[in-house]
């Protein structure tokens, strides 16, 4: 091989270039929610997570609960 002769890669697509850098995050994400949690009320179960966190303790998530209904005038 002679001096000048320099051995390119070829281009790198961008998923290429952005997997390695989500990937870390993304199993971070994950791994955050240790478990599903299901708690019986008067209205039937509710399905919600306990969720850890490196700041804080434990915390109990129950997304999608109605506090109360929308009054409306007669």
């Amino acid at each position: 091989m002679l001096d000048h002769e320099v051995l390119a890669s070829p281009p790198r697509s961008i998923p290429t270039m952005i997997c390695p850098q989500i990937l870390p995050f993304l199993w971070y994400v994950i791994g955050v929610v240790v478990a599903d949690r299901v708690v019986m009320t008067n209205n039937g179960p509710v399905q919600g997570v306990t969720v850890s966190s490196e700041e804080a303790m434990d915390i109990e998530a129950f997304l999608g609960i109605p506090y109360a209904e929308l009054l409306l005038a007669d």
